[in-house]
């Protein structure tokens, strides 16, 4: 009769076992579905934060081309002035000379992505191709500043010294501001 009891009580003992075990299991499953969640959302705030630098990045971009285009326009006219120097309007010939020596450079932002790196958490970013993409984007930033910098100097050495030991500044900054 004991031993009728004793096989019982193991067996209710083994089955709380395999309930408790299921329980656990359960809830570490749980768990990984909620931490999974959670690394999800801030993958996807990060690439929400990711798009508006990249917004941000077009426009200053389109600044940056604009300003760019602009010189490029006020060196032909320029360049016309002394094809027909006869013709010359000191006042637009001081004011396209300034649009020339003008410099903005490139503001980029990229503050999500140095979040990324610097926290080391680029691995939550999922998508294999949009991190290449990334990373690629960031050589880039370093060709426009390397590029920036040598027009940059090549400005300093070619430009600035011989136009502001000859030209008028003050008429100049006046057309300019307008």
């Amino acid at each position: 009769m004991e031993q009728n009891k004793t096989g019982k009580y193991l067996k209710y003992a083994i089955g709380e076992i395999i309930l408790v075990v299921i329980g656990i299991l359960i809830a570490l499953q749980i768990n990984n579905w909620n931490e999974i969640r959670k690394t999800r959302i801030t993958e996807l705030n990060f690439l929400e934060n990711i798009k508006a630098d990249l917004k941000l990045n077009l426009v200053s971009l389109d600044e940056f081309i604009n300003t760019r285009k602009e010189a490029v326009k006020s060196s032909h006219i320029i360049l016309a002035y002394f094809n027909q120097p006869e013709n010359i309007d000191l006042n637009a010939f001081n004011l396209h000379s300034l649009t020339v020596m003008v410099w903005f450079p490139f503001q980029q932002n990229d503050n999500t992505y140095q979040e990324l790196l610097n926290s080391g958490q680029l691995s939550i970013i999922s998508n294999k191709k949009i991190k290449d993409h990334m990373q690629n984007m960031q050589s880039n930033f370093k060709t426009i500043a390397f590029v920036e910098n040598e027009m940059q100097q090549d400005f300093e050495s070619y430009l600035y010294y011989p136009f502001f030991s000859i030209a008028d500044v003050d008429a100049s900054f006046k057309n300019f501001n307008g």
